[in-house]
């Protein structure tokens, strides 16, 4: 038996054997192709998997940087031996993905409210905006840190701003003090003079949590917004 007619055995049992079902038949007609597909389903779970151990390893690198950032910077800052430019130079050279990562968000409220009692509220804003930024309003820790720098941003004379951060925290459905979203939309859309839209947060509040504390509030101000003409 030649070595061709050797090697063409096997493969005629094995088409023989695979022709007695639909399936069999279909298999062995394309089973370059099913072979091929199989290399890339293994290739891909195995780049998956190296993606996420990638991921893994550069989260313990950034959360070992903000630990470093704590000790060697946040804390020595609001232990009054770190002066606010100081920190403030320091803190903006870290690169995006550090301030996004989840374990700056306690230095970072810390920090912005260590400043602010410093009077130094537009360096607090600062600092709580590169978190904001850095996170998205996609991420679950928005809802950590949007109220404070929200608040800030008013503080700051920033209205637009405030809004813009209030309504992006709605928007993608986060629930945690939900009602005071809407409460603080409403006041400060009526100091912008938007009487419409205050009205529209107010009466929100009152149809969907009446019993709420804030709901007093909602009605109180509801009450200086002008009738429609």
């Amino acid at each position: 038996m030649s070595e061709t007619t050797a090697n063409a055995a096997p493969e005629a049992t094995l088409q023989q054997t695979l022709d007695k079902t639909d399936f069999g038949h279909w298999m062995f007609e394309h089973r370059k192709s099913f072979i091929a597909a199989v290399v890339v389903a293994f290739v891909g779970a195995s780049a998956v998997l190296l993606f996420k151990q990638y991921q893994n390893k550069k989260a313990q690198e950034h959360s070992a940087e903000v630990a470093q950032f704590e000790m060697t910077v946040a804390a020595e800052l609001r232990a009054g031996k770190v002066a606010p430019t100081d920190f403030a130079t320091k803190y903006q050279a870290l690169a995006p993905e550090v301030k996004a990562s989840p374990s700056m968000l306690p230095v970072a409220l810390l920090t912005a409210t260590y400043l602010d009692g410093k009077g130094e509220s537009v360096m607090a804003e600062s600092v709580l905006g590169d978190v904001v930024n850095s996170i998205g309003a996609k991420s679950p820790l928005y809802v950590l840190v949007a109220h404070s720098y929200a608040a800030l941003a008013e503080k700051n004379g920033k209205a637009d701003e405030a809004i813009k951060t209030l309504e992006a925290y709605i928007a993608e459905g986060h629930k945690v003090m939900l009602t005071k979203a809407y409460l603080d939309l409403g006041r400060l859309y009526l100091a912008k003079g938007d009487n419409a839209k205050a009205k529209t947060n107010f009466d929100y509040i009152i149809a969907n949590a009446p019993n709420d504390e804030l709901a007093k509030m909602a009605r109180m101000y509801l009450q200086q917004v002008p009738a429609a003409q």
